[in-house]
């Protein structure tokens, strides 16, 4: 693993340890204050750390597995592609795997899809035990997570048919967020 990749990783995973810490620390002021009610505030999660803002850059050429293949991002220029970095031990992931689903289905023959599981080894077998029918890829070492930017599970990244990052959004996706990305990025691309 190069110095850079491996800055990018350590960061990453100081702002794990730093996010959980205040976790623990808003746990255990509820606990101590006798409220146990937790309320998380989700109406901002652009604000999210992204390791570094990839917008109109082309994508990095690192290859990742699908069906046992080696491939690259740059292997499916042509048409619109949304790329869902995402891994089974990851909640929220778990989560939006189906509504990725539903505009993959909605979009099926405007832009592309793809799932890439990121350091797991469940991930593509719980993909496709909720449904999931658009191609699936494992990223084992985390190295095109990282040449992409990615710090948060998971991180969904646009890229045009020209092979340029078009936007990267970190943390959970609905299906609504999912839509406005796609207008916004690739107008035409919804029914």
């Amino acid at each position: 693993m190069t110095p850079a990749r491996r800055r990018s990783l350590l960061v990453g995973l100081a702002i794990g340890v730093a996010a959980t810490a205040a976790i623990v620390g808003v746990l255990a002021y509820a606990s101590s204050s006798g409220d146990t009610t937790i309320k998380v505030d989700d109406s901002t999660p652009d604000s999210l750390p992204v390791a570094v803002d990839r917008k109109g850059d082309a994508v990095p050429t690192t290859s990742f597995v699908v069906d046992g293949k080696r491939t690259t991002l740059t292997a499916y220029r042509g048409k619109p592609l949304v790329v869902n970095f995402y891994a089974e031990w990851c909640v929220p992931c778990k989560k939006e795997l189906p509504d990725f689903q539903q505009v993959s289905a909605e979009t099926a023959d405007r832009v592309q899809f793809i799932g890439i599981d990121v350091q797991d080894d469940k991930g593509i077998e719980f993909a496709r035990s909720v449904g999931v029918t658009y191609t699936l890829g494992t990223d084992r070492p985390g190295d095109l997570y990282v040449d992409i930017g990615g710090v948060v599970m998971p991180t969904t990244v646009l890229i045009n048919g020209d092979g340029i990052v078009a936007a990267t959004r970190s943390g959970a996706t609905t299906a609504a967020t999912l839509r406005d990305l796609l207008r916004t990025s690739f107008p035409g691309s919804l029914p």
